[in-house]
């Protein structure tokens, strides 16, 4: 029977400088630069075999903006050469 197995890992530290020129109470702007690490690895059992692996190295560069809705809870959206090139989401302070 034909089958396939695929996997993928990743490894991404990055440093973050927080800006404090704007004196906006809650709000919180950023840059950081990271590195990208990642491992693929696929292969297909079928009429024809697939074997491929891959490891991946490079570097990432990022632009975000979080604001603080309470002391605990806030959104946040990052733009730059990542991953992904645009994210956002919710952000928790404990």
């Amino acid at each position: 029977t034909p089958g396939y197995n695929a996997f993928e890992i990743g490894f991404a530290p990055r440093g973050t400088y927080h800006f404090t020129v704007i004196p906006v109470e809650n709000l919180d702007v950023y840059g950081a630069v990271g590195i990208n690490f990642r491992s693929t690895s696929f292969t297909y059992d079928g009429n024809s075999n697939l074997d491929y692996n891959d490891f991946d190295v490079f570097p990432s560069l990022t632009a975000g903006i979080r604001y603080y809705f309470s002391p605990t809870f806030g959104v946040f959206a990052e733009v730059g050469y990542d991953i992904a090139a645009i994210k956002g989401g919710v952000a928790f302070q404990f």
